[in-house]
């Protein structure tokens, strides 16, 4: 059988959330041959076998180590025999219609990366039509559509060709999780292909669940210091990939800079010193580790690029939105 479309999950510890996932890939009406992965990450819960004992005509994978979430779509990628891939998380819901209007958007653009807009599983809230990217490589959400801003979208739901998804390498194993979708995303864009949001049909996601808690970045909620760390140290590895030379260095300092003020604002607030030495020196000092990986893959990236410096950064924001969050909604609160 030719595959058209592999979905691919990644699961850990999703038994609360796994079967309506799953429930809503396969009431998908699709003019194309469907298959439908799941990877199990080592659950300790009982969805590690969910998929293997409750839905037959799924492909189960478990692993006998937790290997984080780029490897498991790695290894999804693998197994995988679509010519197009779908990334759902374990904890994302796709409405009626939604599998098809990717199927049909990609026609006439293979070689796009495509999302849905993403809507708050408990709230009904409208989460974001895409992402927008600041100059620090701190991604917002865009709530109207179409947008020009629109550069990146949130892996939870992110359609890509199996071609592309080689060419950019996959994900980088490096970044265990998140940053992954941000990382695939500005590859794509360099090699001059578009990310787009099909604006008229969505997701359900409960934003943030394997973390155990939101973005930092979102009104009332809180985050983990693991989260957090992960999001600063590999934000920063994205920066350093793909920015182009003359905004590289004279943003360098201004990268450094936030940093430290935000490692010094949170340490206060918190009155600890486990913001510093949990989030930004870890961070720091994994970047650092990471430098000869990082150039590396920095000369491959840059001898396929299709773009311009400009119309890579054109798009971009240039009003920090860390600065934007803080003044609207405080520090974030961790734990």
């Amino acid at each position: 059988m030719n595959v058209d479309i592999s979905v691919c999950i990644a699961n850990y510890n999703g038994a609360a959330v796994l079967r309506e996932c799953l429930d809503s890939v396969i009431s998908q009406a699709v003019p194309a041959q469907v298959e439908i992965l799941v990877f199990d990450d080592a659950s300790s819960d009982e969805s590690g076998h969910i998929a293997h004992r409750e839905y037959p005509e799924v492909i189960s994978i478990c692993s006998d180590e937790n290997v984080g979430f780029c490897r498991a779509c790695n290894a999804l990628a693998d197994r995988a025999s679509g010519r197009f891939l779908l990334f759902l998380n374990n904890d994302a819901f796709l409405d009626p219609g939604a599998l098809a209007a990717l199927w049909e958007a990609s026609q006439s653009a293979p070689a796009s990366i495509l999302t849905l807009r993403q809507i708050d599983a408990v709230s009904g809230e409208l989460l974001d039509l895409g992402m927008g990217l600041d100059i620090l490589t701190v991604p917002f959400p865009l709530k109207t559509s179409p947008s020009e801003q629109l550069v990146t979208c949130i892996g939870a739901c992110l359609w890509v060709s199996a071609a592309l998804f080689d060419e950019a390498g996959r994900f980088p194993a490096w970044f265990g999780s998140i940053a992954e979708d941000l990382y695939l995303c500005q590859f794509a864009r360099t090699r001059g292909h578009d990310v787009k949001v099909i604006a008229e049909h969505s997701y359900r996601h409960h934003s943030g669940l394997s973390f155990g808690g939101g973005k930092a970045d979102q009104a009332g909620q809180s985050t983990s210091y693991r989260r957090r760390y992960l999001s600063e140290r590999n934000r920063c590895l994205v920066f350093l990939m793909f920015f182009p030379k003359r905004a590289l260095f004279p943003l360098l300092p201004v990268w450094l800079l936030a940093w430290l003020l935000e490692a010094i604002a949170l340490s206060v607030a918190q009155r600890s010193l486990e913001p510093s030495s949990k989030i930004y020196w870890q961070a720091f000092r994994d970047v650092i580790r990471m430098r000869g990986l990082v150039l590396e893959k920095r000369r491959n990236i840059m001898a396929g690029k299709k773009i311009s410096a400009g119309e890579f950064l054109a798009p971009l924001s240039w009003q920090p939105t860390k600065l934007r969050h803080l003044l609207r909604h405080g520090l974030p609160s961790l734990r």
